[in-house]
């Protein structure tokens, strides 16, 4: 499938920092999109901006927050969403570890997803006419 251009449209891409956010952003800048980027780490973002200049709205906040999808959404009214961030789990048997260490990742990977989700299709989010699931 050849890939759609994305002139004059908004992506939001969270974990965008690093590893396969970073690398989504990178392209759906180079496919035309704006991109909002969200982590939690300023630096990388920063480098990020560097790289793909007036393409690119670094955001540094924590995804988990509901008010940040909110937010996002509002303000850029994206027609693509990654959700991509994800907390790193712990590297320890499960003997060793609490349940606020253990629910890490589903309090920021699950509650991430759940709030842009529920953020999206309240507010309209929609497919592309030429999109399907």
């Amino acid at each position: 499938m050849p890939a759609r251009d994305l002139s004059g449209t908004a992506a939001v891409v969270t974990g965008a920092s690093r590893g396969f956010g970073r690398a989504t952003a990178i392209t759906l800048a180079e496919l035309g999109a704006h991109v909002v980027g969200v982590a939690r780490s300023e630096h990388p973002l920063a480098t990020l901006t560097n790289e793909l200049g007036d393409r690119f709205t670094p955001v540094v906040a924590d995804v988990a927050d509901p008010d940040v999808a909110t937010r996002l959404i509002a303000e850029h009214r994206p027609e693509t969403l990654i959700l991509n961030a994800g907390a790193t789990p712990p590297a320890a048997p499960l003997s060793d570890q609490s349940w606020e260490s253990f629910s890490t990742n589903w309090d920021v990977d699950v509650r991430h997803t759940f709030n842009f989700t529920s953020e999206s299709l309240s507010s309209g989010f929609h497919l592309h006419p030429d999109q399907s699931w």
